[in-house]
C-alpha cells in the first residue's frame, strides 16, 4: 500500500509512472536535522522552512 511509503518513495513512484524523462525535482524541503529549503531552478536556499511553507516567498526574491 502507498500509505506506507515515504514522501520520497511516493514522489519516485509518481515520476516513474508519468513516463516523462524531462521531469525533475526543482525544490527540496528538509525538516531534520536542520530545516532547509533548496530551489535548484532559481539557485536559492533558506533555513526558514516554516515561513516558506506558510507562503512567505519574499524570503527568496
Amino acid at each position: 500500500s502507498s500509505s506506507h511509503l515515504s514522501p520520497r518513495e511516493q514522489a519516485e513512484r509518481v515520476f516513474a509512472a508519468s513516463g516523462d524523462d524531462k521531469l525533475q525535482i526543482v525544490r527540496r524541503y528538509r525538516e531534520q536535522p536542520s530545516p532547509l529549503v533548496r530551489d535548484s531552478a532559481r539557485g536559492w536556499r533558506s533555513g526558514r522552512l516554516d515561513r516558506v511553507l506558510e507562503g512567505d516567498f519574499d524570503l527568496i526574491t
